[in-house]
């Protein structure tokens, strides 16, 4: 599992480091950062890990997502990580209708889980599964 939270890391409000790799520069998608906001992202790989990143009008990132299973948080949080196994390392959650139900992490990173029936009883259900992370 690649650790990317020292170290050579994507930082908000920073260039993307410099030995990332563009995945392809001819392809630009858009990538939901909010509920109802779809931006121009870029995508590009760093460490072997697999990011979806948005520059701003310096080109600084503004927001970096990966739904990369080789990505992992230091204290072991994953791509594919049930709720259940993981609640007792997570802070509040916090519900976006529209765009997920995520976590904020003891890093800089958020903890999604993307599931389109996610809630019962206003509650994560313990079978939701991490589906990214992101900073923004």
């Amino acid at each position: 599992m690649a650790l990317i939270e020292n170290g050579n890391e994507i930082v908000l409000n920073k260039p993307v480091p410099k030995d990332a790799k563009i995945v392809d520069n001819k392809r630009l998608s858009l990538i939901m950062t909010s509920a109802g906001s779809l931006l121009p992202s870029e995508e590009i790989k760093l460490n072997n890990v697999t990011f979806q990143v948005v520059l701003d009008s310096k080109n600084n990132v503004s927001f970096v997502t990966t739904f990369d299973k080789a990505f992992q948080l230091r204290n072991g949080i994953k791509i594919g990580d049930t709720y259940v196994k993981i609640k007792n390392k997570l802070q509040k959650g916090i519900y976006e209708p529209g765009f997920s139900y995520y976590f904020k992490s003891n890093s800089n990173w958020y903890i999604s889980f993307l599931d389109g029936h996610i809630l019962k009883n206003n509650k994560i259900a313990d079978t939701c599964k991490v589906k990214s992370f992101f900073k923004r």
